[in-house]
This record gives structure tokens, C-alpha cells and sequence, in this order.
């Protein structure tokens, strides 16, 4: 139970670190802190490993709706808001599924 601790704390602090670290290089806040609360949350949760597998996830996802929500403005959708905090929390839970099958089902795919 000690490792399993030490690895939820460690995922939540590496979110917390990751995220005022960019704040600080670019000058400007890159996430919101609702979001890095979330991310520490799922850290918590986690781990270190599937949360970094749940964050890269969590952006993919929200990549691809966001490629959608531009798109869609060239029909008149011009006010369209994408806030991050579901798809962090979509790719927390395909982690938290199939974090374990993930890496056998990716060298069958190579």
C-alpha cells in the first residue's frame, strides 16, 4: 500500500509541477487551475504511469473535437467554447480501463 501512495502522490505532483512550469515559460496561463485540480485528482486515482497515458489521451480527444468545433466555424458557429476538464477525464477513464491490455494491443498494431 506504501508504493501504491507514493505512486498516487507522485502522479499528482508531477501534474502540478508540469503545469506552473509552463505557466512560468510561456507567460501566460496554459490551463486553467480547475483543470490542474483535475489532474492532480487523477494522479491521485492514477498513478504516475496511466495518468500521463490519461493526459496524452485526454489531449488527442480533445484535439480532435477541437479540429471538429474549427471546422464547424466555417458553417456560423462562431462562439464555440471547448473546455478541457471532459476529455481530461475521458482519457483518465480509457486509461484507467485498458491500461494494462493498451501496450499488448500497440505492438500488434506496429
Amino acid at each position: 500500500t506504501r508504493v501504491v501512495a507514493r505512486t498516487c502522490r507522485s502522479g499528482s505532483w508531477v501534474c502540478g509541477v508540469l503545469s506552473v512550469r509552463l505557466d512560468w515559460r510561456l507567460n501566460r496561463p496554459v490551463m486553467g487551475w480547475s483543470d490542474v485540480k483535475l489532474s492532480a485528482a487523477l494522479g491521485a486515482i492514477l498513478g504516475l504511469a496511466p495518468l500521463l497515458l490519461g493526459l496524452y489521451l485526454g489531449v488527442l480527444i480533445g484535439g480532435f473535437i477541437a479540429i471538429i468545433v474549427y471546422a464547424a466555424r466555417w458553417f456560423g458557429f462562431n462562439r464555440v467554447l471547448i473546455p478541457y476538464g471532459p476529455y481530461l477525464v475521458a482519457g483518465g477513464i480509457v486509461s484507467m480501463l485498458y491500461f494494462r491490455t493498451m501496450p499488448d494491443w500497440i505492438g500488434t498494431q506496429l
